[in-house]
């Protein structure tokens, strides 16, 4: 589940925090319950029925925060309460070797949040979307099914839709 990895593990992951204490005014932590809509990797990439993650929320004017491990993102929260957090980590995916110029991927995720219409937050709802691309001079035939990789093409998208309950009030 190397490649899965790279797309679940560090989803959201850029901005590294050491602070527990969120921006803003905090919302609680939720219990995430995502399951797959779409998957153009294929099915070598193992994608899970249901997905369980904890995410933690805040808002500050309009900010929305969300923190997942110790990695923490934030996007622009419109007036229907809906927020879209975009970001991107490129990784060594294989190594050059011997002539091969090695594998250097970018995953582009991408998460809606909708707040329940509750005024004190307990429900949240969203997409989330993985997007794998080769970065432009690698070469990631290896990473391909048909040479024994996990992926069916590249570039390709994993799409979830989720529900999230909050677990533990702010």
């Amino acid at each position: 589940m190397r490649h899965l990895a790279f797309g679940f593990v560090a989803l959201l992951a850029l901005a590294a925090c050491t602070d527990t204490s969120m921006p803003g005014t905090e919302l609680g932590t939720f219990k995430i319950t995502a399951t797959p809509t779409s998957n153009t990797c294929g099915a070598g990439t193992r994608v899970p029925a249901t997905w369980l993650f904890d995410v933690e929320l805040s808002h500050d004017d309009d900010l929305l925060y969300w923190r997942r491990n110790d990695a923490q993102v934030s996007g622009p929260l419109g007036a229907n309460r809906t927020a879209k957090i975009e970001t991107s980590v490129t990784s060594v995916v294989a190594l050059p070797d011997a002539g091969v110029v090695g594998c250097v991927m970018t995953r582009f995720d991408t998460v809606t949040v909708t707040l329940g219409s509750d005024t004190d937050v307990t429900s949240i709802s969203g997409t989330i979307s993985l997007a794998f691309a080769m970065v432009e001079g690698s070469d990631c035939a290896s990473q391909l099914s048909a040479y024994g990789g996990e992926y069916d093409a590249l570039p390709c998208t994993m799409d979830f839709s989720y529900t999230g309950t909050r677990t533990k009030a702010p």
